[in-house]
C-alpha cells in the first residue's frame, strides 16, 4: 500500500529479559483467514515476567504473502546491499551466498556446537512461520530475551467508539544463556522501550493521591495513520521540565518501563455461611502502563510535526479514506530524567 502520509515515522522500541507465560493459554496461537485477502494470519501471544510483580505482553503476527526479501550487505566500496524478492513457496529452500531472509530472528531451541557446547539454534523465519516455529518449541518458565517495535493503532466500535491499542511487535527472540531468578541479589530489570513522540499536553493526575503521577499526552505518525497515545510520568523533575519546555507539536524521544502491574484487590474472608461464591470473587486486574523515566533534550524538534504539517496530513488521510485517530547521553540528576543507558538510577520523588 502506498504511503499517504509526507511525514517521517515517529518509531518505537522496546527490550525486555524475563521469563515466559501464558504459553498454555488457549489464546496463545490462533490461525485466521484475513476477509479482505482470504490469506492465512498466525497470531501469537504471551507473556514475559521482568520482576517478580510485572508481567509484560507481547503480540507476534504473520500473514501470507506474495514474496519475501532477502538481504546482502554491501560488499567494500558500495554504499547500499542488494535486495532480492523470492516467491512465497520458495522462502525456505532459496539460497545464495551472502543473502539473509528479512524476517524475524528466532532462538528458543537449543543445539550443540563443533566444541560440544550448548548454544541456541538461531534462526531468520518470517513473521507467519515464526509465530507457529514458537508456538511448537516455547514453553512456559523458559528465561528469555526479546527485542522489537512498538504498533500503536485504533478502530470504531459498533457504538462508535474509538479503541486504542498498544502492541509490542518482536524482531528477535532468544533463550537466555542462564536462568533468570528474581530472588537473586545480582537480578537487575530489563524491561525498557524508547520511543519518539510528538508532545501535545501534560497534566497531573489526581485520581489516586497514594501514586502521585502526571499524564503526558502524545501523537504518534504510523506508516498510514496517525494515533493518539498517552504516557505516565513520575518523576517531578521530569514532569516540571516537560511542562515548562515543551510546546504542543514538539516531538522527542523518551525512554522509560512497560509496565503491568497486579492491582491489588481486597481477599473477602468467607464467615459463618461458608466459602465465598466463586462467581463474587474478585478477580485480578491489571494496570498497563508506559512510563516515561528520561528524555533527550538534544532530539527536540519544533518543526518537522507542526500543528499546520499534521492536519495538512490529517486531511490527507481523510481523502484517502483511511480510518485515523480522531484526535493519539543524559545524566541521572539532569532535568530531563534518568539516562537512556542506565537501569539503576534513582530518579527525585515527589
Amino acid at each position: 500500500m502506498a504511503r499517504k502520509i509526507n511525514l517521517p515515522e515517529t518509531k518505537g522500541e522496546f527490550k525486555l529479559i524475563g521469563v515466559v507465560n501464558g504459553v498454555e493459554k488457549q489464546n496463545y496461537f490462533t490461525e485466521i483467514n484475513t476477509k479482505r485477502s482470504g490469506k492465512k494470519m498466525n497470531i501469537l501471544k504471551f507473556a514475559v515476567k521482568s520482576s517478580k510483580d510485572n508481567n509484560v505482553q507481547v503480540e507476534l503476527k504473520g500473514i501470507e504473502k506474495n514474496e519475501v526479501c532477502f538481504y546482502k550487505r554491501p560488499i567494500e566500496g558500495e554504499k547500499k546491499g542488494t535486495v532480492q524478492k523470492v516467491k512465497w513457496v520458495e522462502r525456505n529452500t532459496w539460497k545464495e551466498d551472502g543473502y539473509r531472509l528479512i524476517g524475524i530472528n528466532v532462538g528458543v531451541t537449543k543445539t550443540i556446537d563443533a566444541e560440544g557446547n550448548s548454544k541456541n539454534d538461531n534462526k531468520t523465519l518470517t513473521e507467519f512461520d515464526a509465530c507457529k516455529y514458537i508456538k511448537e518449541h516455547l514453553e512456559d518458565d523458559r528465561s528469555v530475551f526479546i527485542k522489537g517495535n512498538i504498533s500503536y493503532s485504533s478502530f470504531k466500535n459498533d457504538n462508535g467508539d474509538v479503541k486504542r491499542s498498544v502492541s509490542l511487535e518482536p524482531n528477535q527472540i532468544s533463550l537466555c544463556s542462564k536462568p533468570v531468578v528474581f530472588e537473586e541479589e545480582s537480578f537487575e530489570e530489563e524491561n525498557s522501550f524508547k520511543q519518539t513522540i510528538i508532545f501535545t499536553g501534560i497534566e497531573l493526575d489526581e485520581s489516586d493521591k497514594e501514586d502521585k503521577k502526571a499524564i503526558v499526552e502524545a501523537k504518534i505518525v504510523a506508516y498510514n495513520s496517525i494515533e493518539n497515545a498517552t504516557f505516565v510520568l513520575r518523576n517531578q523533575r521530569l514532569y516540571k521540565t516537560f511542562k515548562k519546555k515543551l510546546k504542543p507539536y514538539t516531538s522527542i524521544t523518551v525512554w522509560g518501563k512497560l509496565l503491568n502491574k497486579v492491582i491489588k484487590e481486597e481477599v473477602v474472608v468467607e464467615d459463618e455461611w461458608g466459602e465465598v461464591n466463586s462467581f463474587d470473587k474478585p478477580k485480578s486486574t491489571f494496570k498497563r502502563e508506559m512510563e516515561i523515566t528520561g528524555a533527550d533534550p538534544n532530539s527536540i524538534d519544533t518543526d518537522t510535526y507542526s500543528e499546520e504539517k499534521m492536519d495538512e496530513a490529517l486531511r490527507a488521510l481523510k481523502e484517502f479514506g483511511e480510518e485515523t485517530s480522531v484526535n493519539s547521553n543524559i545524566s541521572s540528576d539532569d532535568d530531563w530524567g534518568t539516562s537512556n543507558n542506565s537501569q539503576n538510577d534513582e530518579d527525585d520523588e515527589w
